[in-house]
């Protein structure tokens, strides 16, 4: 905490606590929509949402194993911390906080709920983009350079399904 108040980003801890706390909302919503719901059945939606928490986990557990000491939860960065770009680092800019969205989106659609949806949409989706942001900007004043060629190559929640290769002139016949 002293580290992001040093940093004069004032209610950055609060901001990222109310990440976890929207993240069980979405959960309650969800449950108690689904419990007060006259059908209970399991169709693709929920397996989707099964599938969704799934790959929530694991990119939030890849994201912790490739940061190791460097994962931390608020926004900071450690004393010679290094921009880390290889692993998941190297598909996505903010493997974590997409791991956040998919567990968030899985449980809505695991339980059907369209009020944990909104909750999701509305509340979660704008407090992960603004943590997005900020990280980012903490690491571009850090890394200058680096982290500009970085971030124009690696996209930040949504992994790039077609990869590009750098456009080289190719000298035409004449």
């Amino acid at each position: 905490r002293d580290l992001v108040r040093s940093r004069g980003l004032g209610d950055v801890y609060k901001r990222q606590v109310s990440i976890g706390v929207v993240l069980l909302l979405t959960f309650w919503c969800a449950l108690l929509e689904g419990a007060l719901s006259q059908s209970h059945t399991f169709g693709v939606g929920a397996w989707g949402g099964a599938v969704c928490m799934g790959l929530g986990v694991l990119l939030r557990c890849i994201s912790l194993a490739t940061l190791g000491t460097y994962f931390l939860n608020e926004v900071s960065l450690r004393p010679n911390h290094e921009l880390i770009k290889h692993g998941i680092y190297g598909q996505l800019r903010h493997p974590s906080e997409a791991g956040t969205l998919l567990l968030a989106i899985g449980s809505t659609l695991l339980l059907g709920s369209v009020t944990g949806a909104c909750v999701v949409l509305f509340i979660l989706v704008p407090l992960v983009c603004w943590r997005t942001r900020l990280e980012d900007e903490i690491l571009q004043q850090h890394y200058a350079q680096e982290f500009q060629h970085y971030a124009e190559e690696v996209p930040a929640l949504l992994p790039k399904l077609i990869r590009t290769s750098p456009r080289t002139s190719i000298p035409r016949p004449h």
